[in-house]
């Protein structure tokens, strides 16, 4: 395949089929970190969406639980790491297989950011 045929094939689906983004509700990870005592809740994750805000990219997953899709913004520094997933990949996370199982608080010299743990079920 040349570039041209790249440049002209539509994008690659990241999410499921009638998700409109507008609607979904966003939150940030770090709401979903428990309080001292509580376990972490995995978080089922089937899609995702990269786009340009005004520090640069940005990635934001879709979640999936018992009321519906919602959105839920995670660190800048994960965005290579979702362009560079495989079509394999990206496929198993939009049939439900893909969880974050964990979130962990890491300060560095420029605030605090975001480790997420991913399982696949």
């Amino acid at each position: 395949m040349g570039f041209s045929d790249r440049l002209n094939s539509n994008r690659r689906q990241t999410m499921p089929e009638g998700i409109e983004v507008k609607d979904l509700t966003f939150s940030h990870i770090k709401e979903f970190i428990p309080k001292k005592g509580k376990s972490f809740e995995p978080i089922k994750v089937v899609g995702f969406f990269i786009s340009k805000g005004k520090f640069g990219l940005g990635v934001s997953l879709i979640g999936e639980d018992e009321t519906g899709y919602f959105g839920l913004n995670i660190p800048s520094w994960y965005v290579d790491r979702f362009k560079e997933a495989t079509d394999e990949e990206v496929e198993a996370m939009i049939d439900g297989k893909l969880y974050i199982t964990g979130v962990d608080v890491i300060t560095t010299p420029n605030g605090d950011t975001y480790q997420l743990e991913f399982e696949d079920r």
